[in-house]
């Protein structure tokens, strides 16, 4: 399984901060994955320092849970998709789209 990450994933920084706006990390619902921070920028003997932690490699990811889909989403190209009007799904774990109403 993999996390696709859509959007500006590389930016530049403002006075030592970096900010991401507009990504949208996708992955199989009730998925957990990792996100790394890496930059050639990055001197990782000042945040050794900084963070009293001689694993940097701890301090540079972060764990990222990816929800379940709720009730009126099914499954659809691996992510959660709300039904449209005249359409249900009362299986959280449907693949493949919703049911039509009667």
């Amino acid at each position: 399984m993999r996390v696709i990450i859509d959007g500006n994933n590389k930016v530049v920084s403002k006075n030592g901060i970096y900010t991401f706006t507009n990504i949208k990390l996708i992955a199989m619902p009730d998925f957990t994955s990792y996100l790394r921070y890496v930059s050639d920028s990055i001197d990782y003997n000042k945040v050794r320092l900084v963070t009293n932690d001689s694993n940097i490699d701890e301090f540079m990811v972060e764990k990222i849970y990816f929800r379940q889909c709720i009730l009126g989403e099914s499954i659809v190209n691996n992510m959660c998709v709300g039904c449209n009007k005249g359409y249900y799904s009362y299986n959280s774990s449907q693949i493949g789209g919703c049911n039509k109403c009667f």
